[in-house]
């Protein structure tokens, strides 16, 4: 079978995200009331607010926002996350105005996106105004359009001597109580909602831009798994990813929001604050990236948290493998759930609480995903057979901003989204995913990806986290594999040991013929994603090769 279509077809509302949030209908059943708050934050001195502040809070700013002029226009979001970053989204929301959402960067890189985006305004934390108005001025932005967004909602007037605003004095424009936010019927397919930042494992940023259609109909799918669940409970999600990632933006805001689901803001991860997090407001859910999943599994039982109150754990971002899925489940007792999504579509699959995982699934599509999945050459495979997997999904951006020719390689004249995974699918419909097709190896005569090896590199007992990127070595067309090596505390282990190990307890195909290099830890990126910086390691890694070879040429 070609084609693979997920289980049911469920409809779409064609509306706005605020609309389809604050109007549409909901399950009372598992819902917060509205008297009680539903965004909480890891900090005890942040307010906390309830569905009800949140709508009054979304429509103060739009009004803000249109009185200046945005309606229409790309509003950037930028820099060290608050409490007030989520209301700020739906602030631009509200006003018909396309938010992007930018993680911590460069002056350059500032610039960069708001010359991508043609921004009109930006909103940006409090630590962040000296670098924001530096970039701004380069394209032109005037002080008055630069608006700081802090823990504080009435401190009106200058902040600081770049003459910024505060943006309590959006939130004070008059009308604000009574203002409403554009409808948007069939016209919100097309109707910019939100620019978020891609992974940037393939050179320059770039933004996915998302319509209101796209959210609703990716917050429609997930909500629709999450339905599944029979039981109702008032669940507390704690989010771990980054508050600029589509993990966060999806499943700790819009979809929770929707759903009347509790969520923990936490500005900036630290192992601690977690800690009393988890003690403090019990959460249900939780959704922690991998290298954070790899540190808690390291715990001791007499120091791990207590996590009794917490039904399953969602992960993505990375591959995980059956080993660690056993590792948490033995020390922790819930399960460990890995889903799969993209910048450029929001969530694509998910698991069923209560079934046993018994391998390194990423679940079965959600409603409304096609996939299929394809050769080098663009020819459909059957089911079991490994090759690059594409999207049909009405959840599939609608562009990368101002690039037309990024998006045409991405996605087809049909609209099917390439997403540069190598995957398959059983016969049951569960998807596995191999790894990326640019970090794919050809060694022996077989195919393995650089997941896959840094699978079996996990299994020597010394090792705790692994990366392995392609590098070239001379004389050679075919990449090799490259890898980095994060040991568990007090480990002796040297190199000639490890590879020594390689040599004798894993195949042919898995041994890392391009080099290794021990690492305290994995450097992540800050596009928002959580994942491992790949770009910053193949650039480490092919300059140890090269100074490796020279030095030998030399001799």
């Amino acid at each position: 079978m070609a084609d693979i279509t997920s289980g049911p077809t469920i409809p779409i509302p064609e509306t706005n995200y605020l609309s389809y949030i604050f109007e549409g209908p909901y399950n009372e059943k598992k819902a917060w009331p509205s008297t009680e708050p539903i965004l909480v934050s890891t900090e005890e001195a942040d307010p906390s607010y309830t569905i009800d502040n949140i709508k009054d809070f979304a429509k103060r700013l739009g009004c803000g926002l249109h009185h200046i002029g945005a309606r229409g226009k790309r509003v950037m979001l930028y820099g060290e996350a608050n409490i007030h970053f989520p209301l700020a989204l739906l602030g631009v929301m509200a006003a018909g105005s396309a938010c992007a959402i930018i993680p911590p960067s460069s002056v350059h890189h500032i610039a960069f996106y708001l010359r991508q985006m043609e921004a009109g305004f930006i909103l940006c934390g409090p630590n962040d105004v000296p670098r924001t108005c530096d970039a701004a001025s380069q394209v032109g932005i005037p002080p008055e359009h630069v608006f700081v967004v802090d823990r504080s909602v009435s401190d009106i007037g200058s902040t600081n001597e770049q003459q910024v605003r505060h943006w309590s004095w959006l939130l004070s424009a008059p009308g604000g109580s009574e203002y409403v936010w554009p409808r948007l019927g069939e016209e919100s397919k097309n109707a910019e909602a939100v620019l978020l930042c891609t992974s940037e494992t393939t050179g320059n940023p770039k933004l996915a831009v998302r319509t209101h259609y796209n959210l609703v109909a990716n917050a429609e799918s997930v909500l629709y798994n999450r339905s599944r669940e029979l039981k109702d409970v008032k669940d507390t999600l704690f989010c771990a990813f980054k508050f600029y990632g589509v993990g966060f933006i999806t499943h700790a805001l819009l979809v929770s929001l929707k759903a009347r689901t509790r969520t923990i803001f936490m500005p900036n991860f630290e192992m601690q604050t977690w800690f009393r997090t988890i003690h403090r407001l019990r959460p249900t859910l939780l959704m922690i990236p991998k290298h954070v999943l790899n540190e808690l599994v390291m715990f001791k039982d007499d120091d791990k948290p207590d996590l009794s109150s917490v039904k399953c754990v969602i992960t993505g971002a990375a591959t995980i493998s059956l080993t660690l899925r056993n590792a948490w489940a033995e020390k922790y007792g819930n399960p460990l759930f890995s889903v799969m999504g993209m910048t450029e579509l929001g969530f694509v699959t998910g698991e069923e609480l209560g079934l046993p995982r018994i391998n390194d699934t990423v679940g079965k599509l959600l409603p409304n995903v096609q996939v299929k999945v394809v050769d080098g050459k663009g020819q459909f495979l059957k089911r079991g057979q490994q090759g690059e997997l594409w999207y049909s999904y009405p959840g599939i951006m609608k562009c990368y901003c101002n690039e037309p020719e990024k998006t045409a390689l991405t996605v087809t004249e049909d609209g099917w989204l390439k997403s540069g995974d190598i995957c398959s699918i059983d016969k049951e419909g569960y998807l596995y995913v191999a790894g990326r097709s640019k970090d794919m190896f050809k060694l022996n005569g077989s195919d393995i990806s650089g997941a896959q090896i840094e699978g079996g590199i996990i299994l020597h007992p010394d090792v705790k986290e692994a990366s392995v990127v392609p590098v070239t070595l001379p004389g050679e067309e075919e990449p090799a594999p490259y890898g980095f090596i994060v040991k568990k505390p007090g480990s002796s282990l040297t190199i000639d040991e490890f590879m020594q190990w390689i040599a004798q307890e894993l195949t042919a195909n898995m041994k890392l013929y391009g080099g290794v290099s021990f690492m305290h830890a994995l450097p992540l990126s800050t596009s928002g994603n959580t994942k491992t910086d790949q770009q910053a390691l193949k650039k480490m890694a092919q300059a140890e090769v090269d100074t490796r070879y020279k030095s030998k040429k030399d001799s």
